[in-house]
């Protein structure tokens, strides 16, 4: 499920904001053991910025799932 949002933040594609909601996603994804997400985080990372990758990996260690 992680990677799927991932996938739709990145179909949302030429706003860097998106962008690192997806790789966001897409560090979540691998973490908890979806297979070769980490494709699709590298094809991303190549058109983001340094510090926007920055920016998602942190976002990815501070996310915690909400309880409804």
């Amino acid at each position: 499920m992680q990677f799927h949002l991932g996938w739709l933040y990145e179909l949302g594609q030429g706003d860097s904001q998106i962008d690192v909601r997806a790789s966001m996603w897409f560090n979540l994804a691998g973490a908890h053991g979806e297979k070769n997400r980490t494709e699709y985080r590298a094809a991303l990372a190549k058109r983001m910025a340094p510090a926007k990758i920055a920016e998602a990996h942190k976002l990815a260690l501070e996310w915690t799932p909400k309880t409804p």
